[in-house]
This record gives structure tokens, sequence and C-alpha cells, in this order.
């Protein structure tokens, strides 16, 4: 009925607030109930003793809704809850009284008419059909669309059993006529006891048949009504797991996408700082080609006879400065000590890259290398060892001073090894270090890149390793 909801509300206000929700949720989302109630049971300690009642009862309705196994255990406590609530017609009453009271107060005489007339479902269930019939009197007058056929119903019943049985199958036949199914299979009951009272076994028969068609269509119903229970249940267990399928995909297309950032951002950083090293590395190699260059232009003879031939310069510039102020002459002859003392180190230079030279080409290993190119024999480790030692006595600083410039494989450092002793062609070179000409041609391209860049060429590279 309409008035159900505040019926209820009425009737207990002091029931926990989380147990009013669960028996209408019930119907529509039983599992949904069934959490619910698994949360309240945690504080069942703090319910009275009806709320528990109801709270036992509420569990029972929700597991039969979601089609959970019944235990022994189980039917036990259905029988102990039914029979709880046998008992209690008293507090049945109560709570009527409370309802209509509450309706007065608001001064609604409909709703108080509707709460006295539900009050008729109490009576027609403890037998009691004049108090049942005196409820429903004040309302049947006005009753509205919606609880019309179940007032007619338990007028029908009240009338059928108190003789009035012409009354009563008026209401039976407003029944069968707007009523639903489960309201016409009780009107067949009814109307059954109507023709019987009159002995009409004709009418009893067409109606036994008719009251096993509603009952069958009822049973139909019903099963349809599970049918679809059951596959609701399934449906919502379903989307369930394809949300959870669904939340899955999204959590790990975003560490993904997370992941696929975090790699995007190291490249790009990766990038530039790949970069700015090899900016700083271009700079750093054209520094070393011009400190070398200069180097090599210091110690060759058109620097050293310029050098000379300004000295011969100063030195007239000092014959006519004589006669001049002795401040001019103090200038001309400090640049005169320094022009000499530049060509004393560049001779020096001179003399001891020629003695370096001289050893090398002298020595015992230059010779054995040279003998073993020209043998076509591949240089063992312990040759190498002995060639290293051998370059390492005579320049202490080869070996740091290669690998400070850039930091090359072993193979390299050996192909360097060869070239600061000198004399070897490219063919000779390949065969001392077991590879093909093109593998040493690639390799000095290689060595030219890391120490000078690629814009020079391999007799530069040369001129860069021999004065080391």
């Amino acid at each position: 009925m309409a008035f159900a909801a505040a019926l209820f509300s009425c009737g207990r206000p002091d029931y926990p607030t989380e147990l009013l929700p669960v028996d209408s949720l019930s119907e529509v989302r039983p599992d949904s109930a069934k959490a619910v109630l698994g949360r309240v049971g945690q504080g069942l300690e703090a319910f009275d003793d009806d709320a528990r009642w109801y709270y036992r009862l509420l569990r029972l309705k929700v597991r039969g809704k979601v089609y959970d196994a019944f235990s022994a255990v189980d039917s036990a406590e259905a029988f102990d809850v039914l029979a709880h609530y046998r008992g209690e017609g008293d507090s049945a009453l109560c709570y009527f009284d409370r309802a209509i009271r509450c309706a007065k107060s608001l001064r609604d005489s409909v709703l108080v008419n509707g709460f006295v007339a539900s009050l008729a479902s109490y009576y027609i269930s403890v037998k009691d059909y004049r108090k049942a019939d005196s409820c429903l009197a004040p309302y049947v007058s006005h009753v509205n669309v919606v609880d019309k056929i179940p007032i007619y119903g338990m007028m029908a019943v009240v009338c059928m059993n108190t003789g009035r049985y012409e009354e009563g199958y008026l209401y039976c036949a407003e029944m069968l006529s707007e009523g639903t199914i489960l309201s016409k299979q009780n009107a067949c009951r009814l109307i059954l006891l109507y023709y019987s009272h009159h002995g009409d076994m004709a009418s009893v028969s067409k109606y036994v048949s008719l009251l096993f068609e509603y009952t069958d269509s009822l049973d139909k119903v019903t099963a349809k009504d599970v049918v679809a229970r059951m596959n609701a249940s399934y449906n919502y267990n379903n989307y369930k797991v394809e949300n959870a399928e669904l939340r899955a995909g999204k959590a790990w297309a975003f560490v993904v996408m997370c992941t696929l950032g975090l790699v995007v951002v190291m490249v790009v950083w990766l990038y530039f700082r790949h970069l700015q090293v090899s900016r700083r590395q271009a700079k750093e190699r054209e520094l070393r080609w011009i400190s070398l260059q200069h180097d090599m232009q210091e110690v060759g003879e058109a620097s050293i006879k310029e050098k000379e031939r300004k000295i011969a310069m100063l030195e007239v510039e000092l014959e006519e400065a004589k006669e001049q102020s002795e401040e001019q002459l103090a200038q001309l002859v400090q640049q005169k000590k320094q022009l000499e003392l530049l060509v004393s180190m560049a001779n020096q230079k001179r003399e001891m890259s020629d003695a370096t030279k001289k050893r090398i080409v002298t020595s015992e290993v230059y010779a054995n290398v040279h003998r073993m190119a020209k043998e076509n024999r591949i240089l063992s480790c312990s040759d190498w060892e002995m060639v290293d030692s051998f370059v390492r006595e005579l320049v202490p600083n080869f070996n740091n001073d290669i690998y400070c410039i850039s930091e090359i494989s072993e193979q390299d450092y050996r192909h360097c090894l060869l070239m600061r002793l000198g004399g070897l062609s490219g063919k000779e070179l390949a065969i001392l270090l077991g590879r093909t000409d093109g593998a040493v041609s690639k390799a000095k391209r290689k060595l030219q890149e890391r120490f000078l860049g690629g814009d020079h060429d391999n007799k530069n590279l040369e001129n860069f390793i021999l004065p080391l």
C-alpha cells in the first residue's frame, strides 16, 4: 500500500538507521543488502532485543533472495524467528496504534482511515472478522485506486466469513475484473465458498478449473520472476567482473603510459647530455690541435730561422739604440733574451725528438717489429708487452697522454703504439694487428675523430701521435 512506509517508520523509530533501508534494498539489490547487513552485524551487541530479532529476520530474507544454500543451523534459526514473530500479536497492535496516533497528529483523516483499514489485516489473521469489518468500513467508501484491490480482498474475506455472501461476491467480482493474478486466485477461492453455500456444483466446478488456471499462471509468473532474479544476479556479477577487469586495464594502461613517459624523458635527457658532451669534446679537440700546431711550428726550421732573423734585427736596433735612451735599450735587450730562450728551447726539443727517434730506429724492438711485418707475422701478447714497455720507457707519459684525451679500446691503443714507433705502412700495421687493410683505415678514421675531430686527415693524426 502507499502508506506502508509510513506505517513502518512510525512503528519503530528506534531501529538502527542501517536496518531501515535494507528491507527495500533486498528487493532490487539483494547482494548490496547482504553487504550492508554484514557491516551492521559487526555492532550487533549494541542493539536491543527487538532490533536483533528484526536483524535475524532481514538476514534470512536477504539470503533467500541471493539463493544462498541453507544449512541445518540456518533452518533452525528460521524456525526460531518464525516462532518469535507468530507470538507478536500485541506488538503488531502497538505498532498500528503508534501509526494511527502519528497520522492523527498530522491531522490527515485519509491517512488515519488508511492505517485503520490496514489494521484489518491483523484481525483477519487472528480470525476476528467483526473488528476487521469495523476497521474497513470507514475506508471502503473513499478507497483510492492504489489500495482498492487489497481493501476489496480483505472485505471479501470478512463478508464470506460473516455470512454476507452476496456482498462478498461483489467484491470478488471486482477482484476478478481488475486485480492481479494473485488477487484473482484469492477471489476464486472465496467464490467457491459462495457457490458451495448455494449448492451450485456446476459453478463450483467452473471456478475450481479457473482457480487451477490462475494457480498455474502464478507458478509461471513465479518461475519467470525466479529466472529474472537469477539472470539479474548473473548479469550483475558479470558487470562487477567486467568493471573490475576494466579498472585493472585502465590501471595497467596508466602504468604503461607513465613508464613510456619516463622512458621518453630519459631518452631526451640523454640526447641533450650527449650533445653537450660532444660539443665539449669537439672544443677540446680543436684546442689540442691548435696547441699541437703551435708546438710543431715552434720546433720547425722556418720558425727557428724567423726567430734568428728577429735577433739579428734586434742587434741592429741595439746598436742604433745606444745613442738613445737607456729604457728603450733595456726593452730591446729583454726581447732579445726572450727570443734567444725560445730558440734554445726549440733546439732542445728538436734534439730530444731527434734523439728519441734515433733510439727508436736503432732499437732491437723497432727491428723486431719491422722484421715481423715483413714475415707477415702477428704480434703476440708478449710482443705487445715488450713494445708497450719500450715506448713507455722512452716516453713516460705516453699512456696517460693517450687515455686522458679519449677513452679508447686496447686494440686502438696498440695501433697508437705502432704509429709512435713509426716507419710502418698501412699494410704493415694491418699485418701486425691481425686485421684487414679496410679495418685499419677505419680504425685510423675513428682515432682521428676521437683525437682531432673529423675535419683532419691521417697525416695530421701521425703528426699528433709522434710528438707525444
